[in-house]
């Protein structure tokens, strides 16, 4: 998994401070950078996971009829959308406030795609999420965030243009996830 190191060492790159002896940052000019970088990467991460649309996807078996709502891993933010893989019937799926309840006759497999829990970077260690668009567009915001208090306004331009481009793409990239339709007229055959 990427963590915020990762994030921050690209952000340094981009704002030329890396030692060409040993490729990290400069300890000497990055030491305010570091202590700031966590909680800048915490608000970018956030915002960037929601225009995305990212998500998780979990497969769920349900061998006998349920009223109650399916388990979803611990770290389900708010169930998205649902796939019948097997079984039926589709009709009775339900989500409600971010849970899934597949009605007291459905026995089958589902697919489940939901919105992560974010963890909390509290330090350059701590994960992020693994997504390469998000990492690129955390990194350009970073550095646009870092650099703000330098006084160089064209610099600051370039990497607010930056991330404002990255993530313009990461909303295009949103997924319409599908979900089954029961073919009721028999239209598709």
């Amino acid at each position: 998994m990427p963590n915020a190191r990762d994030v921050f060492n690209r952000a340094v790159a981009l704002l030329d401070e890396v030692d060409a002896k040993t490729g990290g940052a400069f300890n000497a000019t990055t030491v305010t950078y570091e202590a700031r970088a966590p909680f800048i990467i915490n608000l970018l991460q956030d915002d960037l996971v929601r225009v995305s649309g990212f998500s998780k996807q979990v497969d769920v078996s349900i061998d006998t009829a349920i009223e109650n709502a399916v388990t979803l891993p611990d770290d389900c933010e708010e169930a998205l959308s649902v796939e019948v893989l097997t079984g039926g019937p589709a009709n009775q799926l339900r989500i409600v406030q971010g849970r899934v309840y597949p009605g007291g006759s459905f026995e089958g497999s589902l697919r489940v795609y939901y919105r992560p829990i974010l963890v909390v970077v509290r330090g350059l260690n701590d994960e992020v999420v693994d997504d390469t668009q998000i990492i690129t567009a955390m990194s350009w915001g970073l550095a646009r965030t870092l650099v703000a208090n330098e006084g160089n306004d064209a610099l600051e331009l370039f990497f607010s243009r930056e991330y404002e481009r990255h993530r313009a793409g990461l909303q295009q990239k949103k997924i319409v996830l599908k979900t089954s339709v029961d073919d009721v007229y028999n239209f598709w055959g």
